[in-house]
């Protein structure tokens, strides 16, 4: 959670579910404890996208790899990167202030 900047916001248990909700800016995340049967990783979704707002990507994934994580695939774009979550699950990681500068650069090349 405090490596991607997520904060506890809440939290229920019921006998078939348990659930926690997690917070970063404007952005949130949703988890839910599987009781019973299988997890069957990254097969419920394709990916999931995180909007990281400080840092290239290079200094994103520098900051993972402090921590043992590395990007795995690779990206269609340069401002991004992949990591995986325990149960096999894609998270995608954009670079704000990078896509930024690249939107303005497309911007600019491009006569109006």
């Amino acid at each position: 959670m405090e490596i991607l900047g997520f904060g506890y916001r809440s939290e229920f248990a019921r006998p078939d579910a348990k659930m926690c909700f997690l917070s970063c800016g404007s952005q949130g995340l949703d988890l839910a404890e599987v009781r019973e049967g299988e997890i069957h990783g990254g097969l419920e979704m394709n990916h999931m996208a995180l909007r990281i707002a400080d840092g290239t990507i290079d200094e994103i994934v520098a900051e993972l790899a402090k921590v043992g994580l590395t990007p795995v695939g690779v990206s269609h774009d340069p401002n991004t990167a992949f990591i995986l979550d325990p149960d096999g699950h894609r998270i995608e990681l954009l670079s704000v202030p990078a896509q930024v500068a690249m939107d303005k650069a497309k911007r600019e090349r491009v006569p109006a």
